[in-house]
């Protein structure tokens, strides 16, 4: 973090990585960073898989 959001809660804009399950990712596109950075795949609003559904399409079960 460039700042500190205990300060103010705006300064939560200044995020620049996120730990997850022990591996970082780079907070602007989420994509793996560290050692063996990874680009990460469609999100399921992007047109990617929904986790959610049975079919794999969004909104058909």
């Amino acid at each position: 973090m460039g700042k500190n959001p205990l300060e103010n809660i705006r300064n939560s804009d200044s995020v620049r990585f996120v730990m997850l399950n022990g591996r970082l990712y780079d907070a602007a596109t989420m994509n793996q960073a560290g050692n063996h950075p990874v680009r990460r795949g469609a999100f399921y609003w992007e047109g990617g898989k929904d986790p959610g559904s049975s079919t794999g399409v969004s909104g058909i079960e």
